[in-house]
């Protein structure tokens, strides 16, 4: 192998394992997906203990299954599940009549672990608001999905990994 090669087989050796790296520790390469950037909205905003709420998931793969989750800092409660279909889903689900006053996230998972949340305040019967019902005002919090890492990735980036490592030995070898 003359020394060009070899230049280009370090440059190429190098080049994946810095991916297989970036891969490894979690920074993430974003990928532009046809149907938009995952979205959950609910309505009313504000609901009593024991009301019912309208969750709508929209910019999601059809099919996929979701668990819809009710979330604070000292309550959670399953409320159901939904399946998309096309791109979206809307379905009502009661608020457990358990649910103790306060600010709250509704969470839509699917079984990949992915998840998109709302935000929801439950208050006392006598507090909600009448216009309950009105849009929800957006905010500058994330709602994205969750990309976590599932064990066949990171076997598949164990795997790129040894073979950088050992492209990178044999490289060593050869010089």
């Amino acid at each position: 192998m003359n020394k060009q090669n070899r230049d280009l087989v370090g440059i190429a050796v190098t080049a994946g394992l810095t991916l297989v790296l970036m891969l490894a520790f979690g920074w993430s390469i974003t990928i532009a997906q046809a149907h938009g950037a995952a979205e959950l909205s609910v309505s009313p905003t504000v609901v009593a203990p024991g009301g019912t709420l309208t969750v709508s998931g929209d910019g999601l793969g059809d099919g996929e299954v979701f668990t819809i989750t009710l979330e604070g800092v000292t309550y959670q409660a399953m409320l159901g599940t939904a399946t998309v279909n096309g791109d979206s889903f809307e379905a009502d689900y009661k608020v457990p009549a358990d649910a103790p006053v306060g600010s709250y996230q509704v969470r839509a998972t699917n079984t990949d672990g992915e998840q998109v949340a709302a935000e929801l305040t439950v208050s006392a019967a006598a507090e909600a608001p009448a216009q309950a019902q009105a849009q929800a005002t957006p905010t500058a919090e994330s709602m994205l999905l969750g990309r976590q890492k599932t064990l066949p990735q990171l076997a598949a980036i164990i795997a790129g990994l040894l073979v950088s490592a050992g492209l990178g030995l044999a490289l060593v070898r050869v010089r």
